[in-house]
């Protein structure tokens, strides 16, 4: 069939090759577009406008088109670049935070050693009292070495609960309060009573536990050798805080008594010689001191003794 000559020369055929010209860079910046957006990329709308709206609106203007598809590139290269520092940014904070958090898991495990050779080393002082002890024959010597083996079994109990706290630097004294009188029941053989605690429970450190500690052990051993003739009795120990963080530790022989403790800076006078000499109450007014807390002997008959501490004096973990 023969084709008129007429519809391949002239306006129509530049109309229509135009036509396919611009239906081909369509679909090429189509699929460019796609690519684009498929990685998270978006080209500005301006852009895009000035692609679709020639100048001309009779005919595709190819410069345009170009134009748009350069600056198009320019912002997906820009993107990409920015994202590809990001990602450098974050691997680079991961290894740092991994760098410190092996820092941190070597010197917790050496902290625990440190703690955990203490003890072993206070525990062996532990068995050469107890082996002198079996070779001593006097009563008020032996007495002597015992409460020494108290002492050194508190400072190891500190220790232990360091050793397991999850922090390696406070834990909770209620439990160790409790585990020191049992201690100085069963140094005592059971004969001398028994001792109940209560205690709040409240986070101490290193600094303030050992003190505390040899503190709590030393007033239930006086109350247990002047108490009574044959030092049987029952010792109470209670370790309260108040709302703004006062602590006040009451250790004594009357429950009822003990009870009527409060929160009071204020100091009295024993009325018993006795109760005011000696070697325990020596270390306890120390040992008080040492944490800055107050000592009152309120009832020297019930040997109820008070330790008032101040918040503000008080190591937090």
């Amino acid at each position: 069939v023969a084709v008129p000559t007429k519809l391949l020369t002239g306006p129509a055929w530049r109309s229509a090759l135009s036509s396919v010209a611009a239906a081909f860079v369509l679909i090429l910046f189509g699929s460019f577009l796609a690519r684009r957006i498929s990685c998270g990329i978006t080209v500005p709308f301006a852009t895009l406008h000035r692609i679709a709206v020639a100048p001309d609106t009779d005919r595709f203007d190819f410069v345009t088109a170009a134009t748009g598809l350069r600056e198009a590139d320019e912002v997906a290269q820009a993107m990409i670049a920015e994202k590809r520092s990001r990602h450098a940014a974050t691997s680079g904070l991961e290894r740092v935070l991994e760098q410190r958090t092996a820092a941190l898991g070597q010197r917790d495990l050496l902290l625990r050693e440190v703690y955990h050779r203490v003890k072993n080393n206070l525990q062996l002082v532990d068995s050469l009292l107890a082996m002198q002890i079996s070779q001593t024959a006097n009563r008020e010597a032996v007495e002597d070495l015992s409460d020494l083996r108290s002492r050194v079994y508190a400072l190891g109990l500190v220790h232990q609960q360091l050793m397991t706290s999850a922090d390696l630097k406070s834990f909770d004294i209620a439990p160790f309060l409790h585990q020191l009188a049992d201690n100085v029941m069963a140094a005592s053989g059971g004969r001398h009573g028994a001792v109940h605690v209560e205690a709040v429970c409240m986070m101490v450190t290193l600094d303030f536990a050992i003190p505390l500690g040899l503190l709590v052990n030393e007033l239930i051993t006086n109350c247990f050798k002047h108490s009574h003739p044959r030092g049987c009795a029952e010792v109470f120990v209670t370790l309260d805080q108040n709302s703004v963080g006062d602590v006040l530790l009451t250790v004594g022989t009357d429950k009822s008594r003990a009870a009527e403790a409060e929160f009071s800076e204020s100091t009295t006078t024993t009325r018993e010689a006795s109760y005011k000499h000696g070697l325990g109450v020596e270390i306890t007014m120390g040992l008080a001191a040492q944490i800055d807390g107050v000592m009152n002997i309120r009832d020297a008959d019930a040997y109820i003794t008070e330790v008032w501490i101040s918040a503000e004096r008080i190591p937090r973990g």
